[in-house]
C-alpha cells in the first residue's frame, strides 16, 4: 500500500515511487521543494509533490491501495475522537496483522476473547508504544476504521465544505473524461485541463466552477473568454444540477465518507464553453 502523508491538511508526497504511481493514475500535483538560500524557478523545483485537495480526495476515494498518514496535529484530533472500544479494536487488528505477517497461526475467535469480551492482547502502560503519537501508530493508519475517521476529519477542515465538494465533483467529472487537472489560478480559473500528461500536451481548458445560487456576471464571462482565447484555450464554466446540502448529513458523512462522496458523484455536472470569436 502507498502512503499519502498529510501536513496542515494538504497532501505532501516525498516518495519518488509514489509520485510515479500517482502520475500513472493521472494525478499530477505540483512540485514545491526548494532551498531557502537557493530558490529556483518553477521548472527546477523538486519534492515534495503537493496535491490539490481534489486530487487527494480522488485518490483516497477511488484507489483503496492509498491511505492517509496524518501529521501530529491531525493525529491528535484522530486520537481524541476514538473511544476505548475503537482503541481495543485497532490494537487487536494490528496484532492480527502482525501474526499473519510472521506466519503464525491465528487463534480461533473463541480463544481471542474471554468471557468478559476483553482482548487477550494488552498494552503495557509503561512502554513507549502506549504513548499515542504518529510514529507508534504507523502500523494502524491503513486500517479501514482509522481511514474513515481521518477522511472525515480532512473534510471537516475545509472552510466551505459544500463548495469544496462541488469543486471535487467537477474535478472527478473531468478526470473521468480523460483530462489531467492542475491548478488554474494563473489563468483566472480553478482548474486547467490537459488532454493528456502535461509533460506532453498543452492545456486546452480553463475551468471555473459556478456554485448553486451564485450569479454569473456577464463582464466576468467576457473577461474569461477573452483571456482564454488569447492563450489559445477554451473558457469553461461548470456547475452541479443538484445542490449539495451538507447540513443534516453529518452523521452519514462521519459513518462512511467514501460512500457519501461516491453517491454525490452520481449527480450530473453541466459545463458550458466560451470562445471569443475573431480575437487572438
Amino acid at each position: 500500500m502507498n502512503k499519502l502523508p498529510i501536513s496542515r491538511n494538504e497532501g505532501l508526497i516525498f516518495d519518488i515511487q509514489t509520485i510515479k504511481n500517482l502520475r500513472l493514475l493521472g494525478i499530477v500535483g505540483y512540485l514545491s521543494g526548494t532551498l531557502p538560500l537557493s530558490t529556483q524557478q518553477n521548472n527546477f523545483l523538486g519534492v515534495p509533490l503537493r496535491l490539490l485537495f481534489e486530487e487527494l480526495l480522488y485518490v483516497v476515494v477511488h484507489h483503496s491501495e492509498y491511505y492517509i498518514v496524518p501529521d501530529d496535529v491531525m493525529f491528535q484530533g484522530l486520537y481524541a475522537s476514538l473511544t476505548n472500544n475503537d482503541l481495543q479494536q485497532i490494537q487487536f487488528q494490528a496484532k492480527m496483522s502482525q501474526l499473519r505477517t510472521n506466519g503464525k497461526k491465528i487463534p480461533d475467535s473463541a480463544m481471542i476473547y474471554n468471557t468478559e469480551k476483553e482482548p487477550v492482547f494488552h498494552e503495557i502502560k509503561n512502554t513507549s508504544s502506549h504513548l499515542p503519537n504518529v510514529n507508534t501508530w504507523n502500523d494502524h493508519f491503513n486500517q479501514p476504521e482509522v481511514q474513515t475517521k481521518l477522511l472525515f476529519q480532512l473534510l471537516q477542515s475545509r472552510p466551505n465544505l459544500s463548495h469544496s465538494l462541488a469543486d471535487y465533483l467537477i474535478f472527478s467529472h473531468l478526470r473521468k473524461n480523460g483530462y489531467f487537472i492542475t491548478a488554474g489560478l494563473r489563468f483566472g480559473g480553478k482548474f486547467v485541463a490537459y488532454p493528456g500528461d502535461p509533460l506532453r500536451y498543452h492545456s486546452h481548458l480553463i475551468v471555473k466552477p459556478v456554485y448553486n445560487g451564485e450569479k454569473i456576471e456577464l463582464k466576468k464571462l467576457v473577461n474569461g473568454g477573452r483571456l482564454a482565447t488569447a492563450v489559445k484555450k477554451v473558457y469553461v464554466i461548470a456547475g452541479l444540477t443538484n445542490k449539495i446540502d451538507v447540513d443534516g448529513v453529518e452523521p452519514q458523512l462521519e459513518l462512511d465518507p467514501k460512500e457519501f462522496i461516491t453517491s454525490l458523484e452520481a449527480s450530473p455536472v453541466k459545463t458550458f464553453s466560451f470562445e471569443w470569436a475573431g480575437f487572438g
